[in-house]
């Protein structure tokens, strides 16, 4: 209590010190290994891959929803056909295991090397593969509970890559691409699905799955090294790039780095050089997979991590639930969609077929929400790279492990509260929700850096300041 105490006293200038100078953070070593220290091509690639594979993990994760009403309708699995409302759970078993998995595969990749931990993810998305041979809803099901295993690094493990790779004033633009691909994934697959299934039957919806799954698993053994790194080489001081001394009242100018060269201690020369086959090496190892382990808990006293998560957790279960009850709802009277029932998650694209039947709302609903998706993961998650660079990593499964269990909620219980109540009730009530935790940004917008003073002692020496 005393912390928050001091943080809140403090004068306004002592929160905001005005310069102009631009310090490299983190600080890199003259190793060529070093992932700060890569080429463009190589840092381009790594973060391509980084891209890809959540949106490849949501676009397995998403692409049976529009499938949905096909399952619903058709002895699939045996008379009589199975009922919407159990099928959903098909979507449901997912999202918990893509937040929940996290739990194991991040103190592992901070135990054994991100590389190791993302090849292995993708062997199960790929080993997940009976999917297309399933004969009862247990065994599909079962099928999809090992495929979002296999899809949990995407949302944990990939962001720390990212950051990890890039300097603090370079990470918004990778983060903003990272964030795209893993918004549009979910979209992807649920405006593909119902078409898969249409032209080429049920089962090569797995199949694409598969085949997309073992493309990624390829790439990321080229072209995703290793990026856990132990920078130990001592620096002579901070590399700092400033610019000119502004005039008297004159308020400090930005400027932009591109290139910088980094003066350390130790000489380039007296490392190996960091070869296409030096980088292919998977074994490394770090100690403390107890404290790897614990560690994600701990993160869930910053105030910021609970901002994040909450903004996160609305968006993806309300797209899910968008996704899951949109294409059965337009697949029934009035509307008879059939396969293009996956349009519903165009949004507002397929505007020039509008007609008087309703289901206008609910694309522009769909189209919102998919802009917050890419938007808020973001801003957030480079707010917690940028306020606790040590322990990002730690974050993001706090961050997954909360949106796993709202968007469970969410999807577990909408399909028969759609039934018993139809959507507005439910959708309402996901509305209500979605405005308060947006509302919770306010506090952190006013008094966000007084926040992080308060905890700067919950937080390893020297970040989250």
């Amino acid at each position: 209590m005393a912390s928050f105490q001091y943080a809140f006293s403090l004068q306004d200038g002592a929160l905001h010190e005005a310069n102009d100078e631009l310090y490299l953070v983190p600080q890199p070593s003259s190793d060529p290994a070093d992932p700060l220290n890569w080429s463009a091509w190589r840092k381009s690639a790594t973060l391509a891959c980084m891209s890809l594979l959540p949106w490849v993990a949501n676009f397995t994760s998403s692409s049976i929803s529009s499938a949905l009403p096909v399952y619903a309708s058709t002895p699939v699995f045996g008379l009589s056909p199975t009922p919407f409302s159990r099928l959903s759970h098909l979507i449901t078993v997912n999202i918990i295991m893509l937040g929940a998995s996290n739990l194991w595969w991040v103190p592992l990749a901070n135990t054994f090397g991100r590389s190791p931990i993302v090849l292995a993810s993708l062997l199960l998305l790929v080993f997940s593969s009976w999917a297309g041979r399933a004969t009862s809803v247990k065994s599909l099901l079962a099928a999809r509970f090992f495929m979002e295993c296999g899809g949990g690094p995407a949302d944990a493990a990939a962001p720390d890559v990212v950051g990890e790779i890039y300097f603090v004033h370079q990470r918004g633009r990778a983060m903003a691409i990272y964030t795209v691909f893993l918004a549009t994934g979910s979209l992807g697959g649920s405006l593909c699905g119902g078409y898969i299934v249409a032209f080429h039957g049920l089962s090569w919806l797995h199949w694409t799955n598969v085949i997309l799954s073992a493309i990624t698993f390829g790439l990321c053994f080229l072209f995703q090294p290793e990026t856990l790194y132990d920078r130990t080489t001592a620096h002579d001081s901070p590399t700092v790039v400033s610019s000119s001394s502004p005039k008297a009242g004159e308020k400090p100018r930005a400027i932009t780095v591109e290139a910088v060269t980094s003066a350390t201690t130790a000489s380039t020369a007296s490392y190996r050089p960091y070869t296409f086959t030096r980088a292919l090496k998977l074994a490394t190892y770090r100690p403390g997979i107890i404290q790897n382990s614990v560690a994600p808990f701990l993160t869930f006293r910053l105030p910021g991590v609970w901002l994040v998560s909450l903004w996160y957790a609305g968006l993806v279960g309300a797209i899910v639930t968008m996704s899951t009850i949109g294409p059965q709802l337009v697949s029934a009277p009035p509307y008879l969609w059939g396969k293009d029932a996956g349009l519903i998650n165009v949004g507002g694209i397929i505007a020039e077929s509008l007609s008087a039947r309703g289901w206008v709302g609910l694309q522009f609903g769909v189209g919102m929400v998919a802009f917050g998706l890419v938007q808020a993961p973001s801003v957030g998650f480079n707010y917690l790279i940028e306020s606790y660079p040590s322990i990002s990593g730690d974050c993001f499964v706090a961050v997954t492990c909360v949106r796993a269990i709202v968007a469970f909620s969410w999807t577990l219980f909408v399909g028969h509260w759609v039934e018993d109540k139809g959507p507005a009730e439910p959708f309402g009530i996901f509305g209500m929700l979605m405005a308060i935790f947006g509302l919770l940004t306010i506090p952190v917008w006013m008094w966000g850096k007084r926040l992080r003073v308060a905890t700067a002692k919950l937080v390893l020496e020297g970040v989250g300041m």
